[in-house]
C-alpha cells in the first residue's frame, strides 16, 4: 500500500457514505424506487454472483511452479470469492427488507443503495476477475515457452 493509498476502513468508510448520501438525496428528493427496480437489480446481481463463483472454481496453477506467484494468485482469488459472496448476502438481506411493509418512507432507498452499489462493486470485482486470469494465463504461457 502506497503512501496516497487509504486504508481499508478507511475506503469502506467512503463507501458506506456514498450509499448513505445516495440513500438520503432520493428519500429527501422523494425518488421513489418501486420494487421491480429493486428486483431487476438484485436478479442482475445473483446472477453476476452465480457467473462469478463458477469463474473463480475454474482456476488452475498446476502448470506454474512459482510458489509466490500460485500464493499472492491465490490469496487474489480469496479476496474477490469473499467480496462476490458479501455482496450478494449484503444484496440478499437488503432485498429482503425492500418487501418489507412499513411506514419508514428511508427503507426502500437505502435497498435501493446497497443493491445499486452491490451492482457496481461486483462490476469492479469481475474486472478484478479478468486482470487474476490474465497474470494467471500470462505465467502458464511463458512456463510453457521455456518448457
Amino acid at each position: 500500500m502506497t503512501s496516497s493509498t487509504p486504508s481499508k476502513p478507511v475506503r469502506w468508510f467512503v463507501r458506506a457514505a456514498m450509499v448513505a448520501i445516495l440513500a438520503l438525496g432520493l428519500s429527501l428528493g422523494k425518488i421513489a424506487v418501486g420494487q421491480s427496480v429493486i428486483s431487476v437489480i438484485y436478479t442482475v446481481n445473483g446472477i453476476m454472483f452465480s457467473i462469478a463463483l463458477s469463474q473463480l472454481v475454474s482456476f488452475s496453477f498446476a502448470d506454474i511452479d512459482n510458489d509466490e506467484f500460485v500464493r499472492r494468485q491465490r490469496k487474489e482469488l480469496d479476496h474477490l470469492r469473499i467480496s462476490f459472496i458479501v455482496l450478494f448476502s449484503l444484496s440478499t438481506v437488503a432485498f429482503l427488507f425492500s418487501g418489507v411493509n412499513t411506514s419508514c418512507v428511508f427503507i426502500n432507498p437505502v435497498c435501493f443503495s446497497l443493491l445499486l452499489f452491490g451492482l457496481v462493486y461486483n462490476i469492479v470485482n469481475f474486472c478484478g476477475l479478468a486482470k487474476t486470469k490474465d497474470a494467471i494465463e500470462d505465467k502458464v504461457r511463458a512456463a510453457r515457452k521455456r518448457g
